[in-house]
């Protein structure tokens, strides 16, 4: 165990005595137990657990060690599945046009006018780009994007006007040009 990693994890959280690394090893079990029951034995289970640990690592310094550190993965990894369960039934309802495929697809369906949502997209603030993606192509609620990226759902909010904000301006600029 090195103490350099095990030291810089308690500056992160002080209610944790253990590195990313040790987390891991000590939850993974329960984690892949948990999505291969939800999941029903699907093969697909070993690439969204990793999801989970990504969650649990972004979010790790935000643990209040209220409740277990167990019982806060467990939330986390069940949160996870229902995600993955809620996309699922939305590719299919979509046709199975998914993010990539779709490209962002055009804002407008005047072809004179349309403009690539991917390039507006990508010249946003992160935060805002990622709570636009959360809310309108996943469908996410406030509550859903505040435990994905970590923040208050009020802060979620602020972060998607600004982005509606900023889209629309890019917008009217390429209109304009």
């Amino acid at each position: 165990m090195d103490k350099s990693n095990q030291t810089a994890t308690k500056t992160i959280n002080p209610h944790i005595n253990l590195s990313f690394e040790q987390i891991y090893e000590k939850y993974n079990r329960m984690v892949f137990a948990i999505y291969y029951e939800m999941l029903k034995g699907s093969d697909e289970y070993k690439d969204v657990a990793q999801n989970t640990f990504l969650q649990v690592h972004q979010c790790l310094m935000n643990f209040r060690g209220e409740s277990a550190l167990s019982t806060w993965i467990r939330q986390i990894t069940v949160n996870q599945v229902l995600m993955h369960l809620r996309k699922k039934r939305r590719k299919k309802r979509q046709g199975e046009t998914s993010l990539d495929e779709a490209k962002y697809q055009s804002i407008n369906h005047d072809p004179a006018k349309s403009v690539d949502l991917a390039k507006l997209l990508v010249q946003l603030p992160e935060q805002c780009k990622q709570i636009i993606i959360l809310r309108y192509i996943y469908g996410y609620s406030y509550k859903e994007m505040a435990m994905q990226s970590g923040a208050h759902p009020s802060t979620c909010n602020t972060h998607r006007f600004r982005g509606i904000k900023l889209l629309r301006n890019l917008v009217n600029d390429k209109e304009v040009a």
